[in-house]
């Protein structure tokens, strides 16, 4: 059986600055006022008995950014507490992040929508994208059998999917008396919860001598037998996971 708790600490890192340069325009520059903490916690158990074996193992990971490192909000705000748009940055570099509020009954009734940098919503990803996971796999032999099964946990986690839709917002406060200031469009992604499941595969393999050095072995293996979803395919987009699958095999050894 072993424990094992890993920290890591990064001090120092390289980070995005908001500035000006010389002739007054905004931009962004690199700073080394980043930091960011990683720890990951292990159980391992593993044993023989004669012709069999199981191993077990549980982990849980946890990762912190400081908020140096994001680039922060794109918005201005004037005293009326409309936002619009900060041109401090690339324009093809922001998205809105959409984050619901549920009530009792499970209903949204609340959508909230945070104009945000790609680089800051990757590091979003970073920070909350760390499920339990819990392996156990268990093998034998008897003879010319050999069977071996293995199951795996993968938690609950928030995630980051991307939608096909998109929000807008002003340009500008102002640009002239009587003008009406133009609206940008940014693509939408929302934070939700992906849910746990579980997959479970097994083998089985016989091997019998034919002649003199050769030897045929035939095996059968059953992939994800319980046909669960992996929720690799957003629930926003169209695609394929593959579900319970079934593999015949014949090999010669000599």
């Amino acid at each position: 059986m072993e424990l094992k708790w890993l920290y890591r600490e990064q001090q120092d890192a390289v980070n995005r600055v908001k500035g000006t340069n010389d002739v007054g325009e905004a931009t962004l520059f690199g700073a080394n006022s980043g930091s960011s903490r990683y720890q990951r916690y292990t159980l391992s158990w593993m044993a023989t008995y004669n012709n069999q074996h199981v191993e077990f193992n549980v982990s849980h990971a946890t990762n912190t950014t400081s908020r140096e490192q994001f680039d922060g909000e794109p918005r201005s705000f004037n005293g009326d507490g409309d936002a619009f748009l900060d041109f401090s940055y690339d324009d093809n570099e922001l998205v809105f992040l959409r984050s619901d509020h549920y009530d009792i009954a499970g209903s949204t009734n609340k959508a909230n929508y945070y104009l945000v940098t790609r680089h800051d919503m990757e590091l979003e990803k970073q920070d909350f994208n760390r499920p339990v996971i819990a392996n156990l796999s268990w093998g034998g032999q008897w003879d010319n059998w050999t069977l071996s099964a293995y199951a795996r946990y993968n938690g609950g986690q928030d995630a980051i999917y991307a939608t096909s839709k998109t929000q807008s917002i002003k340009e500008a406060s102002n640009i002239c008396d009587g003008c009406a200031p133009n609206r940008r469009e940014y693509p939408v992604y929302r934070i939700e919860k992906r849910p746990a499941f579980w997959l479970l595969n097994t083998s089985v393999k016989y091997t019998v001598a034919v002649a003199n050095n050769y030897q045929i072995t035939l095996s059968f293996e059953a992939e994800n037998i319980l046909n669960k979803r992996t929720y690799q395919i957003s629930p926003y987009n169209t695609g394929i996971e593959l579900g319970r699958r079934f593999w015949l095999g014949a090999n010669i050894n000599y």
